[in-house]
């Protein structure tokens, strides 16, 4: 742990030196406007690679609860069935018991004949021999089956242990991303707040250029793939004039052929491949229940970001945000952004609409609920409360479609 510690404390430095060296250095007073221009440009980009490294602990951290849920989920499991085979155990062993006690009470009824007429001639392999050709006689249990069982238990005792271990050192994990992204947070905001305080609304208007520009050139580009498809598109033919209708006759069927009707083994429903693929010219149809998601984000409008939260009113992370907003809507999503991605069908940047999930980053680590004309409501890790965003399109991944 103290190595994981300290290798995380390293790449939170060296990235915090490179966003807070532009930030406070501050350049001349009688610095030219494009020497302004160019600084504030710079801390921006600076700024932007802290915030999406302050995303990628955030989410890792994130994966880091999850992965120990499913662990303790299995711990859970595991100890249920230690429980169990230690009672299967404990009642093979006392019907076995039991056959040996009434083997000696019966005197020679039993089948076990004179073999344990003298008691100190029975030795360990004897008494096992008996048992088992009495347990097959009367139907009951074996020693083979308590061997078994035995077995079994030690196995599932091995896997218990190997999964606390895994739990413990998970547990170690998570302790370590979450120091890694609260100081990384905390760098990030002390970086902006120097920033801030040095070129004020030039810096705010940057990063809203920057995003506008983003989408202006999505624009652009979907606007261009509308024109080739209508390009491509065949001219419709000048229909001829109707042929006569030919006279029927004895032979020519005249009953219309049905209609075909699906096997029951045809899949209707397009199989989404939940890698990182291109998106299909043709996207699925927008949810009608985008607007039901859409208000139910609206409504958490100043409730604080917590990792890993998803209480409504009270905290929330990104995914978290999006998952409780669609769930609202009747639709299922993971908590975990790069989880959620794998899940939903993919649209194309161009085709984005209301509702749909606007994904950040490579790994993905933010996810984002699209509200149409460039804007987008979230969960911000590097902020303090969901808010509404103007989306930088130079950082989306992807685009997903719930519903």
């Amino acid at each position: 742990m103290n190595r994981l510690r300290q290798r995380v404390a390293r790449l939170v430095v060296v990235a915090v030196a490179v966003a807070v060296v532009p930030a406070t250095n501050a350049a001349p007073v009688s610095a030219s406007p494009a020497d302004e221009k160019a600084r504030v440009e710079q801390i921006v980009d600076e700024l932007a690679r802290l915030e999406e490294r302050s995303d990628i602990l955030a989410e890792d951290y994130v994966t880091a609860i999850d992965e120990k849920n499913q662990l303790d989920a299995a711990i859970a499991k595991a100890e249920k069935r230690v429980t169990t085979r230690e009672s299967q155990v404990a009642e093979l062993r006392g019907s076995l018991a039991d056959m040996a006690v009434q083997a000696y009470m019966d005197s020679g009824t039993n089948g076990l004949g004179p073999l344990f007429t003298d008691t100190t001639e029975i030795t360990d392999g004897l008494t096992r021999d008996e048992l088992s050709r009495v347990a097959l006689s009367t139907g009951t249990a074996t020693t083979d089956e308590l061997d078994q069982l035995v077995s079994d238990l030690e196995e599932d005792r091995d896997e218990l242990a190997q999964l606390r271990e895994d739990a413990a050192a998970k547990a170690e994990q998570i302790e370590a991303a979450k120091v890694a992204t609260d100081e990384t947070k905390a760098e990030y905001q002390a970086a902006r707040e120097d920033a801030e305080a040095e070129y004020q609304q030039a810096l705010v208007e940057e990063e809203e250029r920057r995003a506008r520009e983003s989408f202006e050139r999505m624009q652009r580009e979907a606007e261009g793939a509308r024109r080739r498809a209508e390009e491509q598109q065949p001219e419709t033919p000048t229909p001829d004039a109707p042929a006569p209708a030919p006279t029927p006759t004895d032979d020519d069927d005249q009953t219309p052929a049905p209609a075909p009707t699906p096997d029951d083994d045809d899949d209707v429903t397009p199989v989404v491949d939940p890698g990182p693929v291109d998106p299909p010219s043709d996207p699925p149809p927008v949810s009608g229940r985008s607007d039901t998601a859409i208000a139910a984000a609206r409504s958490q409008l100043g409730v604080p970001y917590v990792y890993a939260k998803a209480i409504p009113g009270v905290a929330f992370d990104c995914s978290g945000l999006t998952s409780w907003s669609w769930a609202q809507a009747g639709v299922y999503l993971p908590h975990q952004s790069r989880a959620q991605y794998a899940t939903v069908p993919h649209v194309a940047e161009s085709q984005a609409q209301p509702g749909d999930l606007i994904f950040y980053y490579s790994p993905i680590s933010h996810v984002s609920i699209y509200l149409g004309g460039g804007q987008a409501i979230h969960a911000p890790n590097s902020g303090s409360v969901v808010s509404y965003t103007t989306v930088n399109w130079g950082n989306v991944t992807g685009v997903g479609r719930p519903g």
